[in-house]
C-alpha cells in the first residue's frame, strides 16, 4: 500500500482527533494507566502521538459532514491513567467523591504553576500542532518523554528524555519509530508503537515494541501483523498474563498480542468480544485486564483474566436522542475506587466505579459547571486533587487557537479556573494534556514554535 502524503496524513489524523472529542486518548498522546502506566495514545489521530497536523480549527468545515459519526466514535479515543508511584484502587475499594483531606487542599492562585520552555526539543515545522501527548509518568516517580522527529529518510524517530520533576529534562537515547503507549513491570518499561510512521520510506510500517530498564538501551521487537498504512500499536497493559497489546485496523477490527517479557510477542484471537466492540483504553485491574470501549450506540466495559477471554461487565445508558454517553479518562477516586469524567451532549456526567468494570452515574454537571467550557479537557489526579486542562477556544476571525486553560478541584464536582503565568496567554494551544506522577503535575501543549510545559 502506498503511504499517503504528509499533508493527507496530517489532515486525516487531525480530523480523527476532532472526532475523538477529547483525549486520549491522547498525548500527548499522547498511551500511566489506571494501575500500570499504559498509555494510550490513540488510533490514527487522537491515539497517535505522531500526528503532524495544522490547527484543528481549519478542518472543522471538512469534518462537519461527519459530525453524527463523531458522537459515536468520540468515546473511543480517551485514555486511562493513574498517578504512577501510588497504589492503585483495588477491587474492594468504594468509589467516592469525598473531598481530599484539608492538609492537601490548595487555592487556585496559580502561584504553584511554573512555565517550562526549551527543555524538550523544538518540533520540526508542522510537526507539533495539534500533535499528541509526549510525556508519560513513571511508576517510580518522575517522567519520560518521547519526542517524535523525522530522520533523513523521513521516517519517525523518537528522542527519549527523562525528568525527575517535569522541569529539567535529560536526553537518554533515541528509538527508530513512534512510541504510542508504555507499560511497566518494576524497573522494566515496555513501549509500543510502530516504525516508519507517516514517512514515505518503503511504503510499509511495522508494529513495534521496545523494552528497557534504564531508558538508555532498548531491545526492539516486531509484533506479527500487517502494519501497512498509518497504524501503530496503541494500547499496552501488564497483568497476571504478562503484557497484552492492542490496536485497531483501518477496517475497524481489533488486533491483540501477548508477551511474557515484552520482547517476544504472539498474536492472540480474543474470545467473547462482539464484532461491534471498539476498544478504547486498556488498563490493568486486580486479577486481569479491562478495557473501556463502545458498542453501536453506548459505552461498555470488558474484563479478561488473561487478555484472551473477555467478558462484558457493564453497558452504559441508552442515548439521549442522538447524543451518546461517553466515559472519559479513568482516574483513581479520592477515597477509593475509580472516577471518570465523561460527556453527553453539552453536559458532563461523572461516573464512579469500585473496580473499573462497573460504572454508576454519580452526578451530571452542566457545561458551565464543568471544566473545559465547551472544550474537551484531559484530566489527572495530583497531590492536591483533580486537574483538568484544555486547549484554548479558536478565534473564528483569525482561525487561531487561544492559550491553554487549567482547572482544579478537590472533589471532582466543584471546579475553579487556575491563574497561569502571564506568558501563557500568548501561547496558542489546540489541545493540552495532563500527566502526574503523584508528586508533580505536568501540563503539556504544542504549537508550531515549540513544546511547552506547566509544572506544579
Amino acid at each position: 500500500m502506498k503511504n499517503p502524503s504528509a499533508d493527507e496524513t496530517h489532515e486525516e489524523q487531525a480530523i480523527r482527533a476532532w472526532l475523538a472529542g477529547s483525549v486520549p486518548t491522547q498525548a500527548p498522546s499522547s498511551l500511566r494507566e489506571t494501575l500500570e502506566s499504559v498509555t494510550a495514545s490513540r488510533p490514527a489521530g487522537y491515539r497517535s502521538r505522531s500526528w503532524q497536523a495544522g490547527r484543528l480549527a481549519r478542518l472543522l468545515g471538512a469534518a462537519a459532514a461527519v459530525a453524527i459519526v463523531a458522537m459515536v466514535v468520540a468515546s473511543l479515543f480517551n485514555y486511562s491513567r493513574s498517578p504512577a508511584g501510588q497504589s492503585s484502587p483495588t477491587l474492594g475499594g468504594t468509589a467516592s467523591l469525598t473531598p481530599a483531606p484539608t492538609s492537601t487542599s490548595k487555592t487556585a492562585s496559580g502561584s504553584n504553576w511554573r512555565l517550562v520552555t526549551g527543555q524538550l526539543p523544538n518540533p520540526q515545522p508542522g510537526e507539533a500542532s495539534p500533535g499528541g501527548p509526549s510525556v508519560f509518568a513513571r511508576p517510580d516517580g518522575g517522567f519520560v518523554a518521547f519526542i517524535v522527529r523525522q530522520d533523513k529518510d523521513f521516517k519517525a524517530e523518537s528522542e527519549v528524555l527523562t525528568s525527575s520533576d517535569g522541569a529539567i529534562w535529560t536526553t537518554q537515547s533515541a528509538l527508530h519509530g513512534s512510541v504510542e503507549a508504555v507499560a511497566y513491570s518494576g524497573k522494566t518499561a515496555v513501549a509500543v508503537g510502530c516504525s516508519n510512521y507517516g514517512g514515505p520510506g518503503d511504503g510499509t510500517n511495522s508494529f513495534m515494541s521496545w523494552t528497557t530498564s534504564d531508558f538508555k538501551t532498548w531491545q526492539s521487537a516486531i509484533l506479527p501483523g500487517d502494519a501497512s498504512g498509518p497504524q501503530c500499536v496503541y494500547n499496552v497493559a501488564r497483568g497476571p498474563g504478562g503484557y497484552v497489546a492492542e490496536t485497531f485496523t483501518q477496517t475497524g477490527s481489533n488486533l491483540f498480542w501477548s508477551s511474557g517479557d515484552g520482547t517476544s510477542w504472539k498474536r492472540v484471537t480474543p474470545i467473547g468480544l462482539p464484532l461491534n466492540a471498539n476498544v478504547d483504553a486498556m488498563i490493568s485491574v486486580a486479577g486481569g485486564y479491562a478495557f473501556e470501549g463502545f458498542l453501536t450506540d453506548r459505552p461498555a466495559t470488558w474484563f479478561s483474566p488473561d487478555g484472551v477471554k473477555w467478558t462484558q461487565t457493564w453497558t452504559g445508558p441508552t442515548p439521549i436522542g442522538s447524543e451518546y454517553y461517553r466515559l472519559g479518562t479513568v482516574l483513581p477516586a479520592i477515597g477509593g475506587g475509580y472516577v471518570s469524567f465523561g460527556s453527553v451532549d453539552t453536559r458532563r456526567p461523572i461516573w464512579t466505579s469500585r473496580d473499573g468494570l462497573h460504572w454508576t452515574l454519580s452526578r451530571t454537571l452542566s457545561q458551565d459547571e464543568a471544566p473545559g467550557r465547551g472544550r474537551f479537557p484531559t484530566y489527572e489526579i495530583g497531590p492536591h486533587g483533580y486537574v483538568a486542562a484544555a486547549g484554548g477556544s479558536t478565534d473564528t476571525a483569525t482561525n487561531l487557537a487561544g492559550p491553554p486553560q487549567v482547572w482544579s478541584s478537590t472533589d471532582g464536582t466543584s471546579w475553579q479556573l487556575e491563574t497561569l503565568p502571564a506568558a501563557v496567554s500568548k501561547m496558542p494551544a489546540d489541545f493540552a494534556w495532563v500527566v502526574s506522577d503523584g508528586t508533580h503535575v505536568v501540563i503539556e501543549w504544542k504549537n508550531d514554535t515549540g513544546i511547552y510545559l506547566l509544572v506544579e
